[in-house]
């Protein structure tokens, strides 16, 4: 068992014995020991959003390698390649497991002033056990946001169901 990334070489000897039976012998070995690799997602909801209203913005990072998984620790950063947007508190948070012995998350939320679709990214920098990787996601900062409802939702073959659309201008209504 080691604790960090490298190659030690082992040696196996022998003295000999059995009265000169068996002569002296010795061999070596090398070991290799990498990161373990993960997997990194990012999301954010609402994945819609009205100028000036925060979205929250969640990095789930995963033990990608083969074998007994290892729950990543340590802080995710995240970046907007928008100048006007701005992350809440911190652009990082510190990873929380999941609970399922795989991955571990954290949020942020942001916010932005302009119409635009920034993209988030979201880096994890790794930890003793793994290694880093990062995604990216899109967020739509606009002005109106278009709902659709239908009633029933749940209906037979060949009967008709009543659907609304509804447009709502958040730019002035403040609505989400």
């Amino acid at each position: 068992s080691q604790s960090e990334t490298g190659t030690p070489e082992l040696t196996a000897s022998f003295a000999g014995g059995g009265g000169g039976a068996f002569a002296p012998s010795e061999d070596h070995a090398t070991l290799t020991f990498t990161l373990r690799t993960t997997a990194v997602s990012v999301s954010c909801a609402p994945s819609s959003r009205a100028l000036n209203l925060p979205t929250s913005c969640t990095a789930k990072v995963s033990d990608n390698s083969a074998g007994t998984k290892v729950v990543p620790t340590g802080t995710v950063s995240f970046a907007s390649n928008d100048t006007e947007g701005k992350f809440e508190g911190a652009s990082s948070c510190t990873l929380v497991s999941e609970g399922n012995g795989t991955s571990s998350s954290c949020a942020v939320k942001y916010t932005q002033p302009d119409l635009g679709e920034p993209t988030i990214k979201a880096s994890y920098a790794g930890d003793a056990s793994h290694t880093g990787a990062t995604a990216t996601t899109t967020v739509d900062f606009t002005t109106s946001v278009t709902t659709l409802a239908c009633a029933p939702e749940s209906l037979l073959a060949g009967t008709s169901s009543s659907c609304t659309a509804t447009v709502t201008d958040v730019a002035t209504s403040g609505a989400s």
